[in-house]
């Protein structure tokens, strides 16, 4: 059981890290090239977390602390895209992240696809604060903005979100000059990021449950560690049963098999059962004695 779930107790350990720091764990979570570093990077202020043009940028979880809040240390968090091709190690690391997460930021670069609304109901809960963040609104009109909201809004009408629209990295804007002796020099100027709603959101939730969510979200992550070691025990004990089973049915066999009196082999497989109870009695924590067991 240990080996099985090494990954769930070192998260166990993490876990209780954060709670002795008082942390509050922010996830960004998404599809590659939904813009989960650079939303990040524009909360942060700075760029902190590699952006590529390029799919798959992120390879790991990426934690880095941002604000403290009523003494809590908030912590925002990267992870690798869930759709990158031959990447279901860093998908399973993006999922144990979000499971994990007192806030969840769920980037989206567009409308709901049919994966990714089975990825946001297996996330959302109504314990975790949930937000659906529209990111690259830049690259609509205000009319295809709206139009994507009301559709993210019927879609998730029977989970716990909250959605968002952002610009995490806006595409810079060419301005034509037009010169003194009257020629067109073009000009290319940044945008600043919109995330100010997004700050918004994330610090009225804090303000309201940043104090309970850690522990919430400790206790429900615990209580589904204990869920799998009981199962992994379960499975791990009847796969024992079957293989102990199986052992002294062929001792049982080769005793009778071996022994040409009738009533001695017969004496020969009552006692290989009642070692074999005994054992099976062991293996599931009820020791029994050899009357009982004979029983």
């Amino acid at each position: 059981v240990r080996a099985q779930l090494k990954n769930q107790y070192a998260s166990v350990q993490q876990l209780i890290e954060k709670l002795e720091k008082q942390q509050i764990h922010i996830v960004a979570f998404g599809k590659v090239s939904t813009g989960k570093s650079s939303l990040l990077n524009a909360l942060m202020g700075n760029h902190h977390f590699a952006t590529s043009p390029l799919h798959g940028e992120t390879k790991n979880n990426q934690p880095l602390d941002w604000q403290s809040m009523q003494q809590q240390s908030i912590v925002l968090i990267d992870t690798p895209g869930t759709d990158e091709f031959d990447g279901e190690v860093r998908e399973q690391m993006a999922k144990q992240a979000a499971q994990q997460a007192d806030i969840v930021l769920f980037v989206l670069a567009g409308d709901l696809s049919d994966s990714e609304l089975k990825q946001l109901n297996l996330i959302a809960s109504p314990e975790k604060a949930v937000l659906l963040v529209l990111n690259k609104s830049d690259l609509y009109s205000d009319e295809e903005i709206s139009r994507i909201k009301q559709s993210l809004v019927k879609k998730t009408q029977h989970l716990n979100v909250r959605l968002v629209v952002a610009a995490s990295d806006p595409r810079p804007q060419v301005l034509l000059v037009q010169q003194p002796d009257g020629s067109l020099h073009e000009s290319i100027q940044s945008i600043t990021p919109d995330v100010a709603d997004l700050k918004n959101e994330i610090w009225q939730i804090l303000e309201q449950e940043g104090k309970t969510l850690s522990a919430l979200n400790a206790s429900l992550f615990a209580n589904n560690v204990n869920r799998q070691v009981a199962e992994n025990i379960v499975q791990l004990r009847q796969n024992a049963a079957t293989k102990l089973i199986k052992t002294y049915c062929l001792a049982k066999g080769i005793g009778v098999a071996c022994n040409p009196i009738p009533v001695a082999d017969l004496l020969i497989a009552a006692g290989i059962d009642v070692a074999m109870i005994r054992q099976l009695s062991g293996l599931y924590g009820l020791e029994l004695g050899k009357s009982e067991a004979a029983k």
